[in-house]
């Protein structure tokens, strides 16, 4: 029986290789540490070149990028688990099979979605809206987010396969051609086309590397002939699993798009503010649910095996370590958090200190959710998720409009707040 075992020999069952784990938290930690940088550097540099506006632009327009790709999140969030089934199986000619499929599935997704916006631009241009934003720069965006999905399913090959200490080292490198541009250039042309641009090249970069690593490592050449025994994937991903995929994956991207909806209500300066409060909570949220999301491959290729019901208990009993990490960074942003973004952006910082309890309160709701949540999805357990997600966007939407004249840019932080406290913290931990 399980109980009758160490909990430190369940630990050393789970992670027969312990130094992947490790090296998949640790190069994971990194890669969020270089992102966190890169914004410590790059979001004076963009308040003090392109001014308030034109960053609240800029924080628009990454969050609409980041938004697009609900409509292939019932292939994007089935594939790791594919590609993870069929390499915990040892099966490499499906592995690399589904990868080519993944390739032309994206790609086209993200040229359909770039024809969509062109003319939808042109539209809106003849009707004499968005004067500030040029055609060239929606041409550079689009191009950018071509590229993106092009790359993406080489990189989730590395997750799929439990590459994930040499798949987040590549990504890092991504993150520095991309800042060392972005601080190169930015100054010089002055432009919101420049930041795209830069991230243009980083995208290059990890798409040769995972690229020549694949074809080194497994004989992958990228894009191959779409064949017949592809179709079993391609029904499965369209199957009922495929489309709460796309109702998950939705439904976090709206979780997500608080930027959006404050630079619709309230312009792109409110919209900003709100980038510069949330930003570190935003990032520590990230660090720490990398702890259980690095988690996930494994948990993925234990449940393919039927293996996950063995350790149950190890996996509750860190949770309880996890949210006490949790509310200790939770409380360390409260009271630090002020600090902090001072340190950061001097006085474009926002001056209330409730301002960061508000933050802080919300940075725990937020971060302790990430643990069952990983579990979960790794576990297609997709409809209770599903459920609970779908009140949390519903009553934190509802409940942002109905503050907002009161609290401004902090009302989607207030409804995240008070719908975990009535409802949706419970309901996370109580997915099984």
């Amino acid at each position: 029986m399980v109980k009758k075992i160490p909990y430190i020999n369940i630990l050393l069952r789970f992670f027969k290789t312990p130094k992947s784990y490790a090296f998949a938290l640790i190069t994971g930690y990194a890669l969020i540490f270089a992102h966190m940088l890169a914004q410590i550097l790059l979001t004076p540099l963009y308040l003090n070149i392109l001014g308030e506006e034109k960053f609240g632009l800029l924080m628009i327009f990454l969050n609409i990028i980041t938004f697009a790709v609900f409509g292939i999140a019932w292939f994007s969030g089935g594939l790791v688990r594919v590609l993870g089934e069929y390499w915990s199986n040892k099966n490499l000619s499906k592995f690399n099979e589904t990868l080519i499929l993944g390739k032309y599935i994206f790609s086209s997704y993200s040229i359909i979605v770039s024809m969509i916006s062109i003319f939808v631009f042109i539209t809106l241009k003849n009707a004499d809206y968005l004067n500030n934003i040029n055609f060239s720069t929606v041409i550079i965006i689009l191009l950018y987010f071509v590229l993106t999905y092009e790359a993406l399913p080489e990189r989730q090959a590395f997750v799929g396969a439990n590459w994930q200490a040499l798949g987040n080292s590549i990504e890092l490198t991504k993150v520095i051609v991309f800042t060392l541009f972005t601080v190169y250039f930015l100054p010089k042309y002055k432009s919101i086309d420049i930041v795209f641009i830069a991230l243009i090249m980083g995208v290059i970069t990890q798409r040769i590397l995972t690229g020549s690593y694949l074809k080194l490592n497994l004989n992958f050449v990228g894009w191959g002939k779409i064949s017949n025994s592809m179709k079993p994937d391609f029904k499965r991903f369209l199957s009922r699993d495929g489309l709460n995929y796309l109702y998950f994956g939705t439904l976090v991207l709206l979780l997500q798009l608080d930027v959006v909806i404050i630079g619709i209500i309230g312009g792109p300066v409110l919209a900003g503010k709100f980038v510069l409060l949330w930003k570190i909570p935003e990032v520590l949220g990230l660090i720490l649910g990398k702890i259980p999301s690095s988690l996930e491959p494994k948990i993925i290729h234990l449940d393919s095996k039927s293996e996950m019901s063995s350790y149950n208990k190890l996996f509750l009993k860190s949770r309880t370590l996890f949210i006490l990490l949790c509310f200790i960074t939770s409380f360390f942003y409260m009271f630090l958090g002020e600090y902090l973004v001072k340190l950061w952006v001097g006085n474009n910082a926002p001056k209330e200190d409730w301002m960061y309890y508000i933050a802080g309160v919300a940075l725990f709701f937020y971060s302790i959710s990430r643990w069952p949540i990983s579990f979960a999805f790794a576990q297609v357990k997709l409809k209770q998720l599903i459920k609970v997600s779908f009140i949390e966007l519903c009553f934190k939407f509802i409940f942002t409009l109905i503050l907002f004249e009161y609290f401004s840019y902090l009302s989607p932080l207030i409804g995240m707040i008070l719908i975990h406290i009535i409802y949706v913290a419970k309901g996370y931990q109580r997915i099984k």
